[in-house]
């Protein structure tokens, strides 16, 4: 049981931020801050603009308080556009806020450039607009960034944590107010929303996850899949198929694993193997690094300063997510919504997390339908080697005919192999000992 209270833990994660942010202001070329949205981007700025407002930083080279923030904005209709709440948190903290504005048109003319620099596929668009934004940053003549990168790593952000909470009692914190037959009713219903969501996004049945899987690892781990990608009778023959979820139990160190099972809360098993695979691997990567250093700007992630984070690892679960009796909802990220409060909006206080994504549908005959009826042809797919083009060779129409999001997240991710092959000058995938058709 943890001995601290509530509130010196609150203030404890309050000062640490504090610190990361102060550390992340420091440098000799002018520094902004990328905002969005949601919580975690907003208590940076507010943070940033607390600090610079007390005197207590020079806001990089520029060596005044004028904060300067940028964001992206997808079309108002798209469902994905948090633009109109980034601006009013600009408006809240009486900052600069300067918007990529990120159309169909937009997207598609930056494609390929922006696989180029993120080499490596992705199957939806995010990473697309963060190009675009790290040019606006540039263009702006900001040459540091810092950005929210991190936070729901640490403070148990992600919709697949909740089920991993709600696996195991919290032993650190037994006086919270989630009784057992609450926890129980609420991991079924969490379970059977996982399901849905993971059919939704990858068109497998969410019924079918391998329970011995998702009892022994994390829930991410073992709902984790990808669209399909149609590989070719030779590479499933000698490769076999893909299991993400056999590669992630095999790279788990067996000490942790043993830790994971006897004393680990599966709530913090769970953001340790996602840190140690999607963070580096893909968010570090695909949304940060790789995205700003493709117009030369550096990225600096307050949230994953080093003595934050060892304090955030230390908290008890509950200290992240936290059911409310009142209203029969779990809130992710509690303790940092708390930290927070002074800095954000109540609107953003009080908001749900919506992750960072780019709009998944686009109408037929439109300039993301010709750009990938372009990429993927009969002699980029063959060019590949890898991919069964009979498997794919109406893909692009029935997708955008059937507006079908896991379609197109295929097309998405089989047209950046074949913008990669090209720019990299990748020669055919054939079977082992096979050289131009023949054995050697």
């Amino acid at each position: 049981m943890d001995a601290r209270t509530e509130e010196e833990m609150i203030e404890g994660v309050r000062a640490k931020m504090l610190d990361a942010v102060r550390v992340r202001l420091q440098a000799d070329v002018p520094v902004g801050i990328h905002l969005s949205g949601g919580v975690d981007s907003a208590v940076i700025a507010g943070m940033a603009k607390h600090l610079l407002d007390q005197g207590e930083v020079k806001l990089g080279s520029d060596g005044d308080h004028h904060l300067r923030c940028l964001g992206i904005a997808f079309d108002r209709g798209s469902g994905y556009d948090e633009s109109v709440i980034a601006q009013n948190t600009a408006d809240f903290l009486d900052v600069d806020f300067q918007r990529a504005h990120m159309d169909e048109s937009k997207l598609a003319a930056n494609f390929e450039e922006a696989v180029w620099f993120d080499e490596q596929p992705h199957f939806e668009l995010g990473f697309v607009g963060k190009h675009v934004l790290s040019k606006l940053t540039r263009d702006s003549g900001l040459k540091t960034i810092i950005s929210g990168q991190g936070s729901d790593e640490i403070f148990g952000g992600y919709d697949v944590y909740l089920r991993d909470y709600l696996r195991e009692p919290d032993a650190a914190w037994p006086d919270n107010d989630l009784d057992e037959s609450t926890r129980l009713q609420k991991l079924q219903e969490s379970t059977t929303s996982m399901n849905k969501s993971f059919t939704t996004w990858t068109g497998h049945d969410g019924n079918k996850i391998p329970t011995h899987l998702s009892s022994e690892i994390p829930t991410f781990a073992s709902t984790l899949s990808i669209p399909h990608l149609f590989p070719s009778s030779w590479a499933m023959q000698q490769y076999g198929p893909l299991s993400p979820q056999i590669t992630i139990i095999e790279n788990i160190d067996v000490r942790i694993r043993s830790l994971m099972r006897t004393k680990w809360h599966p709530l913090h098993s769970a953001q340790y193997v996602w840190n140690k695979t999607a963070l580096p691997n893909m968010l570090l990567t695909n949304l940060s690094d790789r995205t700003e250093m493709s117009h030369s700007v550096e990225g600096r992630v307050p949230f994953l300063d080093h003595q934050l984070m060892e304090y955030v690892n230390g908290l008890p679960p509950s200290m992240k997510i936290r059911y409310d009796p009142e209203t029969g909802e779990l809130t992710e990220k509690w303790i940092l919504r708390q930290a927070a409060r002074p800095f954000i909006t109540e609107e953003l206080y009080a908001r749900k997390k919506h992750p960072y994504s780019a709009p998944t549908l686009y109408p037929l005959h439109g300039p993301m339908h010709t750009l990938l009826s372009r990429l993927i042809t009969r002699a980029s797919i063959e060019n590949l080697g890898f991919i069964d083009w009979e498997k794919v060779k109406d893909l692009v129409e029935t997708a955008f005919q059937s507006q079908d999001q896991v379609k197109l997240r295929s097309a998405f991710g089989i047209a950046q192999w074949v913008v990669l092959g090209r720019r990299f000058g990748v020669p055919k995938a054939r079977p082992m000992g096979v050289v131009d058709g023949d054995r050697e």
